[in-house]
């Protein structure tokens, strides 16, 4: 798996940030019809909803980055702008761009987790 750190020359203001728990659960039925409950893990992963505002040099970095680095949604990142800690974080899509002719843009992003 790719891993890769974010970017140094893009800054790291997140807001707008919603931590949700990743489901860590996985039910198996038996035969009986009984239902039983595993964990996955043995901590529960967050996906993560944020907006980041970008210049557009910024951006430019981001996308180049974004694409040929961690390849899109494939790879995963190490990023400490979204938590108290560092942690590694993978995109679960391609980052909405609400694109504006002003100096800067806001790319909404979907992010989950990784162990």
């Amino acid at each position: 798996m790719i891993q890769s750190v974010w970017p140094s020359n893009i800054n790291m203001k997140f807001y707008a940030g919603k931590k949700t728990p990743k489901e860590n659960v996985e039910l198996t039925e038996n035969l009986s019809g009984r239902v039983i409950g595993h964990r996955i893990n043995t901590k529960s992963l967050m996906k993560i909803s944020c907006s980041i505002r970008l210049s557009k040099n910024e951006q430019l970095i981001f996308w180049d980055w974004f694409n040929n680095t961690i390849c899109q949604t494939s790879g995963s990142f190490y990023c400490s702008g979204l938590g108290s800690e560092e942690q590694l974080y993978r995109f679960t899509s391609i980052p909405d761009v609400q694109d504006t002719e002003q100096k800067y843009n806001e790319l909404s992003l979907e992010l989950e987790e990784v162990f």
